[in-house]
């Protein structure tokens, strides 16, 4: 759950290991205002949605097999996006929250993080989306 602010060039919200070997999901500053996306190997363009600076957002990203899904949820509804191309190496690795391995900082508000070590499915991703809905009145 966050509240979308102005980010550095490449604010992380949040992201495993590596930013770009891993998985990330990061502001675009450089780029289109209010950009968002996750990405896997450096992929920054494919799976991406620009939400609106201020507003409260519940953010999904869910790797099943070869493709990444994202969604964002706010007062105003849900918006999402797929695409192909995860290249993720297997060990353990550093949580980084808010700023990237590179000290880039998301500059977003954060009010809660869930982290699974695994894709949950359909059923499970809704009990979340609700728990969150209800605990952030989004």
């Amino acid at each position: 759950v966050i509240q979308q602010r102005a980010p550095d060039q490449r604010g992380a919200i949040a992201h495993h290991g590596n930013r770009n070997s891993d998985w990330s999901l990061e502001q675009a500053g450089g780029n289109v205002a209010g950009e968002t996306h996750f990405q896997s190997n450096a992929d920054d363009d494919a799976v991406e949605l620009t939400l609106n600076s201020g507003l409260n957002y519940i953010l999904a990203g869910r790797i099943a097999g070869s493709t990444r899904f994202f969604a964002a949820t706010s007062s105003m509804g849900t918006v999402s996006t797929s695409g192909d191309g995860v290249s993720i190496a297997a060990g353990s690795k550093t949580m980084y929250v808010g700023a990237s391995d590179g000290d880039e900082a998301s500059n977003a508000y954060i009010g809660e993080i869930i982290y699974y070590n695994r894709s949950l499915e359909s059923a499970e991703q809704e009990q979340v989306l609700s728990y969150l809905r209800a605990r952030w009145g989004i």
